[in-house]
């Protein structure tokens, strides 16, 4: 067997969705609302990731932090981002309402008018072994993807997604391995083509024909006339499958070379998995912890950056403590003779060091370039100088083509302004700079020898 990815491509909507609805019958103010990444080709994207493929997502959005948060947060779920991003583009969002048993869904999807560059488009389709696509794109990318799908002879999807888009799809006849409905877009393609049922829907399109009926699981109509029942899965929560990526799941595991029970076993996992494990719901809060978190470390090393550092410091200074600045000596030498990444592996090397020496409660931080801090919380100098020297006991034991640690000690009080603390430091850590690198001083106290 290929030890290459299976690579697919998912093209459609990727946008906010913001769900409400009212708590307390007797006022229609008291409510619940939550944010979450939605979209039928980002919930596709996500479910087939779970299928031992790579999926590919090539969306559209407006040019703007909220997108690249979109985007940072899709990007982190393991699928390839492949976005235009337009200038003047509306903000693309569902808003679902419901409150005392009335329901209500209102939606702008501005992807339905955009146009994808010949570029883009080969880009997003190179390598790519299955193209799955919804009906939000426009009729010109919709035709160009189906185009460069048979050119290419790779297996090609499509999904309605709501019934007033689903006719943009019937141009397609001929050229789709699968066409994915849910019963009020069945309904909606049936009245336009002036045909009976689903049989001759799949007869006049060429292809097997996907309704997906939700918890009732779905039905497979072929162009013969034959159909197949796909069960839905036993849930204890009885939780309602999302539509489009359980059928494109089961479809994607029949491309696959699975048989049918297989396959709907398959999918039953990964959309459940999808639908009750958080991947889309309450995306805005990890949407936000994750860009927190890329603020507040390093990615290099994994240790505080300097505004995560300042954050903790002011968290933290309820009590005295104390405060180290190190500066790796001969740092630049090691870049110019060894190349950059063996500069990266020193860098790693030393925050390894400094993590191994500090407790639960210390924090540390990569300050700049090559230098780091440390605080260590209820600590005397005397204990500090301890922990400074078994750090560069054990840095003295690593391989790091000969760079050593010249560090700065000095003492926080609580409350103390962050700038003064660290200013005190630097001033020690630039002292050992100037007496010959290579050691440790406390501010105002003098040298002390390692």
């Amino acid at each position: 067997m290929s030890s290459l990815p299976r690579v697919v491509l998912v093209a459609g909507s990727a946008h906010l969705v913001i769900q409400t609805g009212a708590t307390a019958p007797a006022r229609a103010g008291n409510g619940k609302i939550d944010i979450s990444v939605g979209g039928t080709a980002y919930e596709t994207a996500s479910c087939l990731s779970r299928l031992d493929t790579v999926p590919r997502l090539l969306t559209a959005w407006n040019a703007s932090e909220l997108s690249r948060l979109l985007g940072a947060h899709i990007a982190s779920a393991g699928i390839q981002l492949i976005p235009d991003e337009v200038a003047g583009m509306d903000i693309g969002a569902e808003v679902r309402f419901g409150a005392h048993g009335q329901t209500g869904h209102v939606a702008s999807i501005p992807i339905s008018s955009h146009q994808f560059g010949a570029q883009r488009l080969r880009q997003a389709l190179n390598g790519v072994h299955a193209l799955y696509m919804d009906a939000t794109l426009s009729l010109q990318t919709i035709a160009d993807l189906g185009e460069s799908a048979e050119a290419l002879s790779i297996p090609m999807v499509a999904f309605g997604v709501a019934p007033e888009l689903a006719a943009k799809l019937l141009p397609l006849a001929g050229k789709l391995t699968a066409l994915v409905l849910s019963p009020l877009e069945l309904e909606s393609l049936l009245e336009e083509t002036d045909l009976a049922d689903a049989s001759e829907i799949a007869h006049r399109m060429e292809t097997m024909v996907f309704l997906a009926r939700g918890r009732g699981g779905g039905v497979i109509y072929h162009p013969d006339g034959e159909r197949t029942r796909v069960l839905p899965p036993e849930t204890e929560g009885g939780s309602a499958l999302l539509d489009y990526p359980f059928a494109v799941a089961v479809i994607e595991m029949l491309l696959q070379g699975h048989e049918l029970q297989d396959a709907a076993n398959a999918a039953h996992a990964a959309a459940l998995e999808l639908a009750c494990g958080g991947a889309v719901s309450n995306g805005l809060s990890s949407m936000v912890e994750g860009l927190v978190d890329q603020a507040e470390h390093d990615t290099l090393t994994g240790l505080l950056t300097r505004g995560g550092f300042s954050g903790a410091l002011r968290r933290g200074l309820g009590h005295r403590g104390a405060l180290l600045l190190l500066d790796l000596d001969n740092f630049k030498q090691v870049n110019d003779t060894h190349g950059h990444d063996a500069g990266d592996q020193v860098l790693k090397d030393v925050s390894d060091v400094i993590q191994g020496c500090i407790r639960a409660g210390d924090f540390a931080a990569r300050w700049g370039g090559d230098e780091f801090v440390v605080y260590l919380a209820k600590t005397d100098v005397e204990r500090a100088q301890k922990v400074v020297q078994r750090m560069r006991a054990t840095a003295a034991k690593r391989n790091l083509h000969g760079v050593t640690l010249s560090i700065g000690v000095t003492v926080v009080d609580a409350g103390e302004p962050i700038a003064d603390a660290i200013s005190r430091a630097d001033s020690a850590m630039y002292r050992v700079k100037r007496s010959g690198k290579d050691n440790v001083m406390v501010d105002a106290e003098g040298l002390h020898d390692g």
